[in-house]
């Protein structure tokens, strides 16, 4: 499958096998949606648009759901998770989007692998996250998500698919390695293998990053090895982008370490 970058305003990004978040533009964009080899689209608008034939010829499915704080979202998870699932069973991709898919998308998304793994919703956020850096479910949304957890509605839904489509344990291990990166993300301020994205407190920034060798000296001196080959192999790139697949085989590589979920960050799409 062809991965788009996870840096902010993707078209689509891969988020797990044969699932992918994205935007109003990669709904629109055709030769995207063949190259992805997408046969199945969910979209999530607070308005129902005239959609474009590449996804009229593919299996759709449209939620009228506002970005908003007094927007259900809980409502939707039953559907989508069906949806998504059996075209990921099928063997084929799957595309979610709403207008960015940094929002309403995004936390379809979140509610459907939460279902089909035993990890909490936070932990998922935060893998998500580091596949599409500029997930943010809004404050209610993540409210919502919680609460589901919480009221056993989350461990439900878990039953349900198990009983419907019977085991999955595809997605867990790759969302822990995703869910790392973003932790390290937390402690650092850095992607790993994208230096050119910054965090700022809440904001993002392009900067083109690259560590100094007092930097790299401090790293090695408190043995945080793994932060310093991170930097070694930025500083090598030049400043050039890598696709999370390799991110994701970093963290194969390197010493197992606790996975801390991504604090909440209120943000709107």
């Amino acid at each position: 499958q062809h991965l788009s970058t996870a840096t902010m305003g993707a078209q689509m990004s891969l988020i797990a096998p044969n699932l992918y978040l994205g935007s109003w533009q990669g709904a629109n964009n055709a030769k995207l949606l063949e190259e992805n080899g997408v046969r199945h689209i969910l979209t999530i608008f607070d308005a129902r648009f005239s959609m474009p034939a590449c996804v009229k010829q593919r299996n759709h499915l449209q939620f009228l759901a506002a970005d908003s704080c007094q927007q259900d979202i809980r409502q939707f998870f039953q559907q989508s998770n069906d949806f998504i699932h059996s075209g990921r069973l099928a063997g084929e991709a799957v595309f979610v989007h709403c207008m960015a898919g940094v929002s309403r998308s995004a936390t379809l998304i979140i509610a459907y692998l939460a279902s089909v793994t035993d990890l909490p919703w936070d932990t998922v956020l935060s893998a998500v996250r580091a596949a599409k850096h500029d997930v943010a479910p809004n404050f209610h949304f993540r409210a919502q998500l919680r609460l589901w957890q919480n009221d056993g509605g989350l461990e439900a839904e878990r039953a349900r698919l198990l009983e419907k489509f019977g085991p999955w344990q595809e997605d867990r291990d790759r969302l822990l390695k995703l869910a790392e990166i973003c932790a390290e993300f937390e402690r650092t301020g850095y992607w790993r293998g994208e230096p050119s994205i910054e965090r700022r407190g809440n904001a993002f920034f392009a900067v083109h990053h690259l560590p100094d060798a007092e930097d790299e000296v401090d790293d090695a001196a408190a043995g945080d090895a793994e932060q310093a080959e991170a930097r070694e192999d930025a500083t090598e790139r030049n400043g050039h982008g890598k696709d999370v697949e390799e991110a994701v085989e970093a963290v194969e590589a390197a010493k197992p370490s606790d996975v801390a979920a991504a604090g909440d960050r209120d943000s709107n799409e």
